[in-house]
């Protein structure tokens, strides 16, 4: 079940998070669905893509935010400084 969507710069694509914790990139015009390798350990409850779309900050339940670059569709950085689930995430421009 998909538990938090973001608008990606690009017009046709979004950004799903799971409640199991995947995140996918959805190009809407293609019909595909591309999966990050890693995943968080609980449901993603807030996401964020970069203004240019290279890179997605996502925050979970199980207490971390990852920041995903997109171009090699790899986790590039954990952030685990908190002891409970994250309900959201905002960025400052």
């Amino acid at each position: 079940n998909v538990s938090r969507l973001a608008k990606h710069p690009e017009e046709h694509v979004c950004v799903c998070g799971f409640n199991s914790g995947a995140l996918s990139i959805l190009d809407v015009r293609q019909e595909r669905l591309n999966d990050f390798g890693a995943q968080h350990k609980g449901l993603i409850s807030g996401l964020i893509c970069s203004a240019d779309g290279n890179y997605i900050a996502s925050a979970s339940w199980d207490g971390k935010v990852r920041l995903w670059d997109v171009r090699m569709m790899a986790c590039s950085a954990i952030l685990s400084f908190h002891q409970d689930w994250i309900q959201s995430i905002t960025s400052l421009h």
